[in-house]
This record gives structure tokens, C-alpha cells and sequence, in this order.
């Protein structure tokens, strides 16, 4: 299942490839850049990657799990987001859980590396109730919401 801004169904593009430090050979097929966008600029960014497989995933909207799973909470203390540019999407889905969230933390891209990805100044237009605290590694980004 994968976190989007509607309930359905979405084509996961599922990556793989050898990653060009694996030394140890932990990781054998890399997976951690799968995602319900298509890849763009990631093809340019990370050759080594390869995206040679898809299949469908249920989607869900981020409001729907939360109720479905935790009906009535009052407030969600940190949500961390990995969902490879579909970050606009899950605030899309997400609007209602956002709201009582203290801390949202996501990665962001300006230079798009899967289509229709939105860079973080987009972001943060969406997340008026947010500010951001720090930056990490130059693409994750912790905020909190100025409501609490």
C-alpha cells in the first residue's frame, strides 16, 4: 500500500541496481527508491539505478489510514515521510492528520528526479500551518507546526 492523496490504485515503479558503495554487498538489488511517481531526472542523477519493474499498489489517503487505524486520535506527535517524491501528494491525502501533527519530517528535491515532483518552496505553500526547523543532509527537512 502506498500513501497518496486518493484511495485506488497507482503503477509502482520499483527500482533496482547496485549501488556504487556497496562494498560489503549488504544490499544486493536497491530498492529504497521506489515510487508511485515515474522516475525522471533520478535515470540522470543515479545511473546505476535502474527502474525495470512495476506493478500496481493500493493507494491510500494519509486522513483514511489514520482513520481507519487510529480513529480517534487527537494528535499525532511526528510523522516522517519517505515516499520519493510523492511528498505533495500525501499533504494532499493528509490535510485533516497535518493539522494535529507536531513534527512533519520529509525529504524534498528542487531539481526533480521523479515527474510532476514539487520543489520545497511548493511544499511549504501547502504547509501554511508549518516552519521549518533544519535541514538535513541538503534534502530532508524537519518542520513543526506553529500550532502547538
Amino acid at each position: 500500500m502506498a500513501i497518496s492523496n486518493k484511495n485506488g490504485y497507482a503503477t509502482l515503479y520499483m527500482s533496482g541496481g547496485i549501488h556504487p558503495n556497496n562494498k560489503d554487498s549488504i544490499m544486493t538489488d536497491w530498492d529504497l527508491s521506489s515510487s508511485i511517481l515515474k522516475p525522471t531526472g533520478h535515470l540522470k542523477v543515479a545511473k546505476w539505478c535502474v527502474f525495470d519493474k512495476k506493478c500496481v499498489v493500493k493507494t491510500i489517503t494519509l486522513d483514511h489510514w489514520m482513520e481507519m487505524n487510529i480513529p480517534n486520535c487527537k494528535y499525532v506527535d511526528f510523522i516522517w515521510a519517505d515516499v520519493q517524491g510523492a511528498e505533495h501528494l500525501l499533504i494532499k491525502g493528509g490535510r485533516h492528520t497535518l493539522k494535529k501533527t507536531r513534527f512533519f519530517f520529509t525529504e524534498f528535491c528542487n531539481s526533480p528526479l521523479y515527474e510532476n515532483q514539487v520543489p520545497i518552496n511548493q511544499l511549504m505553500n501547502m504547509l501554511t500551518e508549518f516552519e521549518p526547523i533544519a535541514i538535513y543532509e541538503g534534502y530532508n527537512i524537519l518542520l513543526k507546526n506553529k500550532n502547538f
